[in-house]
């Protein structure tokens, strides 16, 4: 099965060096291959404005620009919105671009590079992925240096929340994005309490502008009407007042693809939690009319609603039905869900945004059919 698409753009200089050498290096590595439509026929400038702005598209991997130094290619890249260019001559160079820098297109060019180093060059690019751990931050400064360009960064994404589910989102999409998660738990890239709303605001407004977000915070309980209002005020915070201060915030960014972490609770009746039941159908609400004001701009916010989902939280205490047989029984689907498994809906979904706006999607092999 292939490993995804790369967008691979030449002028006339490039054009047999990328259609041997590289095009067979790509093909065997397990990618597809898309030419664009001016190779070959436009000057690099054009060729490398329409190759960038299909590297930013869902599904695609990454670019490769191929001219006569790789130099002008790499420069022109550079000017397009969500575009980290390396020109490389050397497999080490390409490592690093890829691993360190971030890189999602590379350039090198025909006059200085024979095919043998060409497919090299390919070779390691399509080896390597981005170490968001450890560069993260040093990247996200390097955007920041272009307010302009940095807006339309589509491959950064926000992850809200740190827990179970949270911390499967953001490895998911550290595969081909740049994330930044946000939560008080420990191991957060950016530590801030959600319930603060002021310094949620001001950690937001300081990080990289995403073009994905995926909200997966909140607090389970089982506070009930009467209960102690302590309790049912943090209930509140965390599920509903923190998701109405963070699209507030992202109201304000430019077009992106949200999705709500909420809870099959807000579907049908859970009288054992019934004020967090509440809050969650509270967010399914506030997702319907958020897609609506959102529409007309170009973003796009859904809701994916999961029934159990086996987190550290909550491991000791489910059954051993959950756990240690081989189906869930009193569910269609016969499963409960582990966080990969959310992680992979989530991921699955986001470039299909426009659909499933305003809709929250059930996760829960049919549990909240009866």
């Amino acid at each position: 099965m292939p490993k995804g698409v790369v967008v691979l753009g030449f002028d006339a200089a490039g054009r047999e060096l990328a259609l041997t050498a590289v095009k067979e290096a790509i093909e065997q590595a397990g990618h597809l291959v898309r030419i664009d439509e001016l190779s070959g026929t436009a000057d690099y400038p054009d060729v490398a404005e329409s190759t960038c702005r299909a590297v930013v598209e869902p599904y695609v991997h990454s670019g490769i620009l191929v001219c006569g130094t790789g130099i002008g290619m790499s420069i022109a890249a550079n000017k397009m919105p969500g575009i980290l260019a390396a020109r490389c001559g050397d497999v080490y160079s390409v490592e690093k671009a890829r691993r360190n820098a971030g890189a999602n297109v590379l350039t090198f060019g025909s006059e200085v590079t024979t095919p043998a180093i060409a497919s090299a060059l390919v070779r390691t690019w399509l080896a390597h992925e981005f170490d968001s751990e450890r560069s993260i931050s040093k990247v996200a400064r390097v955007c920041s240096l272009d307010p302009g360009r940095s807006g339309g960064m589509t491959d950064v994404a926000w992850v809200i929340g740190h827990g179970g589910i949270g911390s499967a989102v953001a490895r998911r999409l550290g595969r081909d994005h740049r994330v930044t998660t946000f939560d008080r738990r420990a191991g957060a890239d950016v530590p801030v309490d959600l319930c603060d709303a002021a310094a949620t605001v001001d950690a937001l407004r300081r990080a990289p502008t995403p073009a994905i977000v995926v909200v997966a915070a909140g607090t389970v309980s089982p506070v009930e009407p009467g209960g102690d209002p302590d309790d049912i005020g943090r209930v509140i915070d965390d599920n509903l007042a923190a998701l109405i201060t963070l699209l507030g915030v992202l109201g304000e960014l430019p077009p992106l693809r949200c999705a709500v972490i909420v809870s099959n609770a807000a579907l049908v009746a859970r009288p054992r939690q019934p004020v967090y039941a509440a809050t969650k159908a509270a967010g399914v609400s506030l997702i319907r009319s958020t897609a609506l004001a959102w529409g007309p701009r170009g973003s796009r916010i859904y809701g994916i609603a999961p029934g159990t989902v086996v987190v550290p939280r909550n491991a000791d205490a489910l059954t051993a039905r959950f756990l240690e047989l081989p189906l869930a029984t009193d569910r269609p689907g016969g499963r409960v869900a582990l966080p990969d498994d959310l992680a992979g809906f989530v991921a699955a979904t986001l470039p299909f945004a426009d659909f499933l706006t305003g809709h929250s999607l059930p996760f829960d092999a049919g549990s909240s059919l009866g």
